[in-house]
């Protein structure tokens, strides 16, 4: 379990994440969106996947649009895995493993985005304002009713 602060994307408020919460649903998800998260680990959950949030369709990885973007901690320790919709990749995955773990007790802004910079849309994910990853998508989409959950 672990406390998000969703600032520019949905919410400017903490809550506690828990499982099947649907926080919210945009009604369009333009081709530029940006999400920032501070993330507060209170520990890990050994053996499976912890979902912070889910930006999506609705789907897991059924559909082009069903992460866009999603967020969570790899089984058994606080290192993040973040996904999403890129260059026609339905879960494009960007996995943290062996690169970085969140301190337990500790905040940690995450950001994930897809700016348009110089006529190329770039998907980036910043984590404590350093960037980490920066790959121009050729694949953008807009998505209608847009849920924002937990899981």
């Amino acid at each position: 379990m672990c406390t998000v602060l969703i600032l520019n994307f949905i919410l400017a408020t903490a809550f506690v994440v828990s499982r099947n919460n649907l926080y919210e649903v945009i009604p369009v998800l333009h081709k530029q969106w940006s999400l920032s998260v501070e993330i507060n680990p209170a520990g890990v959950i050994e053996g499976d996947w912890s979902n912070i949030v889910h930006v999506g369709l609705g789907g897991n990885v059924q559909v082009y649009g069903d992460r866009t973007p999603g967020i969570w901690f790899n089984p058994g320790n606080t290192s993040l895995a973040i996904a999403s919709a890129i260059n026609g990749h339905v879960g494009y995955d960007t996995d943290f493993n062996t690169d970085f773990n969140i301190t337990i007790n500790e905040w940690t802004k995450v950001e994930v985005s897809q700016l348009l910079k110089s006529d190329e849309f770039h998907y980036t994910i910043s984590i404590d304002g350093i960037v980490v990853y920066d790959i121009i998508n050729n694949k953008t989409e807009v998505f209608n009713d847009v849920k924002v959950s937990s899981s």
